[in-house]
């Protein structure tokens, strides 16, 4: 499997470092440019819609790959299903990125998308579950919300150079992995085909980023990585076995993401702010405003995504959920502290800055 895996990865990774390089020197002409405005972190126009490349790199490596290996994968109807309603959120993105879309517009595809997933890779499960239909129908909504709130965390932590991407390409490594140790091999090819194409696309979003991703890759990245483990679960009888496992290696992985998201959105909720309007008070973006270059923040997020990650796996092979619990919110408070430390230093630089001698 590992050796069917590294032509893989490096045929996404080409691919997608083709077609971003096509779409940055059509995008100019297509006006597909992200112009800085007082909540950006860059300060200059640059073309966005990069994501395009992997959504394409997604779509030509499911085709190859199932044509090929095909009796050895999940049907193909079930795939071409996900892929047909994980383009369709990438469209959507995309016509955002063009043109701004009311977010009940963008919800609504997103959720009528992540319903037809569940329908299509969670009936097995849940007529298993029948027998307790307020567990299947809660289990069932705690998809949809995953499903929909990680397509929305990948976008809203997409604001500085190569964090999405960088994330991208660690959490589809981590899922190839994955999909090897538990004997599923279409999450293995689907983890590398998306780690591979993300890591095609850093070539182009390192800072300084020549392109961005825009909604229509950072919303796909999320709304895959939030099917994956639904696939992993159809594929193999994991979930029934094991519950609730899969479900928090797969928040496992994408934790920094995650808690960043969960503590701005409860940070604004308890001041009473709209909380679906945009904002800057995402850790990252704290940080940056604090001082940090795009490569240290982008650099300390990958290599919490790494760390993230390697609990994820020690939880899924050793299942002991109490020492990944703990080092999950130490890392949480870390980074709090670490975005504390920084404002403060900040903050006393100014006042010395302006105070009179």
């Amino acid at each position: 499997m590992i050796k069917l895996l590294l032509p893989i990865a490096a045929g996404a990774f080409l691919l997608t470092w083709i077609c971003v390089g096509i779409v940055r020197s059509v995008a100019f002409r297509l006006r597909l440019l992200d112009h800085p405005n007082e909540r950006s972190s860059h300060s200059r126009v640059t073309p966005r819609g990069g994501g395009i490349g992997f959504v394409i790199t997604l779509l030509f490596g499911v085709l190859v790959s199932w044509r090929t290996y095909g009796d050895h994968l999940v049907s193909g109807f079930s795939i071409s299903i996900f892929v047909a309603f994980a383009t369709s959120v990438a469209l959507i993105s995309l016509w955002d990125d063009f043109r701004s879309l009311s977010v009940l517009i963008r919800l609504g595809v997103q959720l009528s998308a992540a319903i037809g997933v569940v329908l299509v890779f969670g009936s097995d499960f849940f007529v298993k579950m029948s027998e307790t239909p307020w567990l299947a129908g809660t289990w069932a909504v705690f998809v949809l919300i995953w499903m929909v709130g990680l397509t929305n965390c990948f976008n809203f932590m997409d604001g500085i150079d190569g964090i999405a991407a960088l994330q991208g390409a660690v959490t589809g490594g981590t899922w190839a992995v994955m999909g090897v140790t538990m004997g599923a091999p279409s999450v293995s090819i689907l983890g590398t085909l998306l780690g591979g194409g993300s890591l095609g696309f850093l070539c182009y979003n390192w800072t300084p980023a020549s392109i961005f991703m825009g909604d229509v890759g950072s919303a796909f990245l999320g709304f895959c990585f939030g099917v994956l483990p639904l696939i992993a679960a159809h594929e193999t009888s994991f979930a029934t076995r094991y519950f609730p496992q899969l479900p928090i290696f797969a928040v496992l992985i994408v934790w920094p993401f995650v808690a960043d998201s969960l503590f701005a959105f409860g940070r604004r909720l308890l001041k009473g702010e709209k909380v679906w309007t945009p904002h800057r008070t995402h850790f990252y973006q704290r940080l940056v405003q604090a001082g940090c270059s795009h490569i240290e923040v982008t650099a300390y997020y990958g290599a919490w995504s790494v760390a993230c990650s390697a609990v994820g796996l020690f939880f899924w092979r050793n299942g002991l959920g109490r020492p990944a619990f703990i080092s999950s919110i130490l890392f949480v408070v870390v980074t709090w502290a670490l975005v504390r430390n920084f404002e403060s230093r900040t903050s006393r630089a100014c006042t010395d800055a302006t105070s009179p001698n």
